[in-house]
């Protein structure tokens, strides 16, 4: 069982080698699973010439290794997949199913959006999307503003005095300004 012996100074080897890699540990279970194999394999083996000949005879075993061909090295697998091409021209976010250029979210960066759903609206991300989806269908800033009041400012208590309620305000304000 020499091939044991093969199996168990690579697996030594890459332990001793300080910091391992994916790919060295993905090695080393790879050579346990052989190891293990060549380990039933000579068991079986022994239980077998244990039971035919009697327990003060002792006989080496003659194992024949599984294989006799070393061990390869494993190889990184590339994907059959296609690669897609590049799109040149990026396309802008799509909400719901369609996309709409007067959806008031094109004017909110995404700073603005993780500040407006945690500080005004008590990290309520759908009453902040409801909210939205109801100013786009809005005609008016002063309609958005009523439905602001009664969706989100009286229930979360805002401060309409803080920069945060202001500037939710001001991007209400120039959602309109920019549809006439």
């Amino acid at each position: 069982m020499e091939r044991i012996g093969v199996l168990l100074n690579k697996i030594k080897e890459l332990n001793n080698k300080g910091t391992q890699s994916i790919i060295d540990i993905d090695l080393m279970t790879d050579y346990t699973k052989v190891l293990y194999a060549d380990l039933l394999e000579w068991r079986s083996k022994m239980v077998f010439s244990d039971t035919i000949n009697p327990p003060q005879t002792i006989i080496e075993p003659k194992v024949q290794p599984a294989m006799t061909q070393p061990i390869p090295e494993p190889t990184l697998q590339t994907s059959s997949i296609p690669v897609q091409p590049v799109p040149t021209k990026v396309s802008p976010p799509i909400y719901g199913t369609h996309y709409n250029p007067t959806d008031i979210r094109l004017k909110i960066g995404i700073n603005d959006k993780y500040q407006f759903i945690s500080e005004l609206f008590g990290n309520d991300k759908d009453l902040y999307d409801q909210l939205l989806d109801r100013v786009n269908k809005l005609q008016t800033e002063e309609e958005a503003v009523r439905i602001v009041h009664q969706m989100a400012s009286d229930q979360f208590w805002w401060n309409e005095e803080s920069d945060i309620v202001q500037t939710f305000y001001q991007t209400i304000k120039n959602h309109f300004l920019s549809r006439h």
